[in-house]
């Protein structure tokens, strides 16, 4: 527990605290860790915790039988190993494991005890370990501070407004609501695109889905595009769609082919892509963590403890350009280490380049961040996309046309 750091405390009490919420006192309800995880998502609304940290202690809730499913049999080791990609999840879990072992009986504890033991847990830390060999670190920029960006007023409506066409290729976009630093030149996006029908019906029902999607209580896994303003292609060359903001670990794989992934619901479709990719010998799919090792010259095993490090930061800022960082036996500094990350990324848009085809990431549990027009004029939007705008209240960036 002491190894911890606060974010991960708060996760292991209020989990703790509500893990059984649902639950009645002596009554076996198999379905309590669903039920009181969705308890837990109501009370934790009126928390000042990030969305990171909610979902986190969701899933802690919901998965806190995991322990019952891989002794069962019901899940693989695989399986397991990718509820927990956040560092340390695992072993806050073995932690909750013993604990709620030991409150129902004294029997049942010397009877299953043995379910946690080190040995038996082995094969899910070995695999857990081979995931994050495998993993991709993706750093995007996101609006932080939307009221900073100038106001378009349409039909008695108000938009934020950010025009890509407009703007100076090292304008800092600080003044826009972005990190300081950030420029059109070294900004980058995931973005989900949507199909753009010429029937305002069809559109508004693809909308709805989409909100329906991205805010289900079961999560969702959803296929995006890396881009930048300079190099925008995205699936079908789908103009609208939403800048999205998620987290390395959330990332089930980076590829630098589109394999139409498409939109599926649930932590199932996330577990599906990840235990799949380590069946996959493909170097496309790991394009990113190779990369990484042969720039800053580590193995894999020390690719785990980079990842450990750095996988779960928002942003590169995070990363001290003159701080030197212990990864494995050898010291790198930050700014070495924000040089091999971007590189690595940026991977994926070069590819896309050469070949006219975009790239697809494919990401847990996304939140809106703002409106995405590949257009040269806020005047082309439609009609309900500036209502799906106004309901998210979103910022709306104007990227111009083409790829």
């Amino acid at each position: 527990y002491d190894s911890f750091n606060n974010e991960e405390k708060t996760i292991l009490k209020l989990g703790g605290i509500l893990h059984d919420i649902s639950k009645s006192e002596g009554v076996v309800d198999r379905a309590h860790p669903d039920n009181s995880s969705l308890y837990a998502k109501s009370v934790l609304k009126r928390f000042k915790l990030s969305d990171t940290v909610k979902n986190r202690i969701f899933e802690f809730i919901k998965n806190h039988h995991w322990n019952q499913y891989y002794n069962n049999e019901l899940r693989t080791a695989e399986e397991t190993a990718a509820l927990f990609r956040y560092n340390n999840d695992f072993e806050m879990a073995k932690l909750m494991g013993y604990s709620d072992l030991k409150n129902v009986s004294s029997i049942k504890y010397k009877q299953l005890k043995y379910s946690l033991d080190s040995s038996h847990m082995k094969p899910i830390e070995r695999a857990l370990n081979k995931i994050k060999q495998q993993s991709s670190i993706i750093y995007t920029d996101t609006i932080l501070f939307p009221n900073k960006i100038p106001s378009v007023e349409k039909d008695g409506y108000s938009y934020r407004v950010i025009d890509f066409t407009k703007l100076k290729n090292n304008e800092d976009l600080f003044r826009y609501g972005f990190q300081h630093d950030v420029t059109p030149d070294n900004v980058r996006f995931l973005v989900h695109m949507f199909h753009d029908s010429k029937d305002a019906k069809k559109n508004q029902q693809n909308l709805s889905k989409l909100e329906y999607i991205f805010n289900n209580s079961n999560g969702s896994n959803i296929s995006n595009s890396y881009i930048s303003p300079y190099n925008k292609k995205t699936f079908s060359n789908r103009k609208f769609g939403v800048i999205i903001e998620s987290n390395s670990p959330d990332i089930s794989s980076a590829v630098q082919i589109n394999r139409c992934s498409g939109m599926k619901k649930g932590i199932k479709s996330y577990i599906s892509t990840v235990t799949s990719r380590l069946a996959d010998k493909t170097p496309e799919q790991f394009v990113i963590p190779y990369s990484i090792q042969k720039t800053l010259n580590i193995s894999p095993d020390e690719y785990v403890d980079f990842y450990n490090k750095f996988g779960a930061n928002k942003y590169m800022s995070q990363i001290k350009d003159n701080i030197e960082y212990k990864i494995g036996d050898k010291t790198i500094t930050g700014s070495e280490i924000k040089k091999a990350i971007r590189k690595a990324d940026d991977e994926l848009l070069q590819f896309t380049k050469w070949l006219n085809i975009n790239n697809e990431v494919t990401v847990l549990n996304p939140k809106f961040n703002a409106f995405a027009a590949k257009v040269d004029s806020f005047d082309e939007i439609n009609d309900e996309y500036l209502q799906f705008i106004r309901n998210n209240n979103l910022p709306v960036l104007i990227l111009g046309s083409g790829n």
